[in-house]
């Protein structure tokens, strides 16, 4: 039974990562420095700072880990230069310490969670394969292509063996309804509560959308692959205008979408949708949940609380 450190594993995408993968039969201990209660007996949590490398080095000499999972990232899309240059410590440098503490203690292979929505930039391609020039648009995309380009250095220099995810939009259970991204949670969340929902722009820019459980599936094929120094894009490989995908809710839920729409934003690029065939010919990873199925799932998780 591999062990598994999921650092970051008490969010949106780690909650539900440390559950599916104990499920298929992996030794999972999570880190986050948010103390929550998980419900799951065949999970170790561990309350700590990423950032500080006195509780990271205590932790790896105590314990050894066939793989690390990285998912933390302070920034979001939205996040301005003073965001990324206030939080550097937090992303960039605990990350480049974090391969330094499992290296100097034999602990070689590292996931690491990029950005598909963001690392890209804008692209002419119907489908962007993970060859697609990285020219990202924003501070979050960037800092995930410096933790990117420092991840392959180490590969080089250091023998530290990688896989480079880069999801798309992933959605689902446990995702917050108040917040600054995940546009289907948080329209869910607005209809709920009779607001508005908010969109910058006129609607049209087009997006992936991937259920949470088919992403965590995909680490679980990643894991059972057990291939390194690669990148995989992740997500539907179907795209979809956020004009179209609130008429989807709206039909989906039976419920009327209010929408006020807002001046557009140079960050958010028109149109990103993933080329997913490199995971599926090298894992056998495809997505199963499709996007109906998905919200009206998360619309009956949210609708009974």
């Amino acid at each position: 039974m591999s062990s598994i450190l999921i650092i970051g594993g008490a969010g949106f995408i780690g909650s539900n990562l440390s559950h599916i993968l104990s499920e298929q039969g992996f030794k999972i201990t999570v880190v986050d420095q948010f103390n929550v209660s998980i419900l799951n007996p065949n999970i170790k949590f561990i309350q700590g700072n990423f950032a500080d490398t006195n509780f990271l080095g205590a932790l790896f000499r105590k314990e050894k880990f066939d793989v690390v999972i990285h998912l933390i990232s302070t920034l979001i899309p939205s996040s301005d230069f003073a965001d990324f240059n206030n939080s550097k410590d937090l992303n960039s440098f605990a990350t480049f310490e974090l391969i330094r503490i499992m290296l100097e203690n034999n602990s070689d292979k590292l996931i690491y969670f990029s950005s598909g929505g963001t690392i890209y930039g804008n692209s002419n391609k119907d489908r962007i394969s993970e060859d697609e020039k990285l020219k990202p648009q924003n501070y979050y995309g960037f800092s995930k292509l410096l933790i990117e380009e420092y991840i392959q250095l180490q590969a080089r220099i250091n023998n530290l063996n990688y896989v480079i995810v880069r999801p798309s939009n992933p959605y689902g259970k446990g995702q917050k309804a108040h917040s600054k991204q995940g546009l289907i949670a948080v329209a869910l969340g607005k209809i709920l509560n009779n607001e508005p929902i908010e969109i910058w722009g006129d609607g049209s820019i087009i997006r992936d959308y991937l259920h949470v459980s088919d992403l965590c599936l995909s680490i679980n094929k990643i894991l059972i692959n057990n291939k390194w120094n690669r990148i995989y894009n992740i997500g539907s490989g179907e795209g979809i205008s956020v004009n179209n995908l609130l008429n989807l809710i709206e039909n989906t839920i039976n419920k009327k979408v209010e929408i006020n729409y807002f001046q557009s934003r140079f960050i958010d690029v028109t149109s990103n949708v993933l080329d997913i065939s490199k995971i599926n010919e090298e894992t056998g990873w495809e997505p199963k949940i499709k996007l109906t199925n998905g919200i009206k799932d998360l619309w009956e998780i949210m609708s009974k609380y």
